[in-house]
């Protein structure tokens, strides 16, 4: 029996059917969401609240292995993103202790390892992490740039405008490259997680790097739209910047995001490829396996 946590998000509902195919699943979705999950006879849809201790007992009541994927992002209260991110994760682990769950996976975000980030989502993924450490073999994996079906935010939202608009707006003076990493990619690795009882902190990034301009331009290469690129200065970025933070709360853009885009990192990838034993795909097969 595994349990999944945010099974309806974006990584549990490609990761779901997945497990579903060699194990019983456990899906803790929000109450009211267990209608998204898939009709499977090994899923079985558990609807509860994170932050009430009250019920989760009897989630990990009989499951051998958790895989923890809710969270909240920055969009947001920080009050809230303490509560899911932080306090949900102490109550989930002690659960898990007292009921004797064998395996802990957790899914977190490279951004714990960017020195130029301090919000709430990326402190609160950090303070998680050591949570999730005093579990003895445990897996934290720390995933880079996702993209693929579903994705609304991030890629896939910077992806969208450029459809939308009439011109291709993209990020003046950008130099930073990415790695992003196909969805169904990120579930493999955590698939082989479960499966082969893998321990440890990996970052999970795709094999190629580019700057997310050239991203922009593959990805609508793919889908056969050409149209023209306006470059945006990068003074009026941070000047949207500025509002969002300021006036636009929970917007999805502020000063944050223009870090992880003006400031991105890429990473070694040897040490997960080596533990896993998965090269991830070539960003063009895995744009065309989800655009074309």
């Amino acid at each position: 029996m595994i349990l999944v946590t945010g099974a309806s998000g974006l990584i549990g509902s490609h990761l779901v059917p997945q497990l579903a195919s060699f194990a019983r699943v456990r899906c803790v979705v929000r109450p009211g969401s267990g209608a998204r999950l898939p009709q499977h006879p090994s899923v079985e849809v558990f609807e509860h609240d994170l932050s009430s201790p009250e019920g989760l007992e009897k989630a990990v009541r009989g499951v051998d292995c958790v895989v923890h994927s809710a969270a909240l992002t920055r969009k947001e209260k920080i009050s809230e993103i303490w509560k899911v991110n932080v306090q949900a994760t102490r109550m989930l682990v002690d659960a898990c202790r007292a009921q004797g769950v064998k395996r802990f996976l957790f899914i977190s975000t490279e951004n714990v390892l960017r020195e130029d980030i301090h919000d709430a989502y990326a402190e609160t993924k950090r303070e998680a992490e050591n949570i999730v450490r005093e579990l003895p073999g445990s897996l934290i994996l720390r995933p880079c740039f996702l993209y693929g079906a579903g994705n609304t935010h991030g890629l896939g939202r910077l992806l969208t405008i450029a459809q939308k608009m009439p011109v291709v707006p993209l990020f003046g003076g950008l130099k930073s490259l990415i790695q992003p990493i196909y969805i169904d990619d990120m579930t493999e690795y955590l698939v082989r997680g479960v499966q082969r009882n893998i321990s440890g902190e990996f970052v999970v990034a795709g094999s190629d790097t580019l700057s997310i301009n050239d991203f922009i331009l593959k990805a609508l290469a793919v889908r056969g739209i050409k149209k023209s690129i306006l470059s945006v200065p990068r003074w009026a970025y941070a000047a949207a910047a500025f509002v969002a933070d300021h006036v636009l709360r929970s917007s999805g853009w502020g000063s944050i995001q223009m870090k992880n885009i003006y400031n991105s990192k890429t990473y070694p990838i040897n040490k997960t490829v080596e533990a896993f034993g998965f090269i991830p795909r070539a960003l063009n097969a895995g744009l065309k396996e989800w655009l074309a």
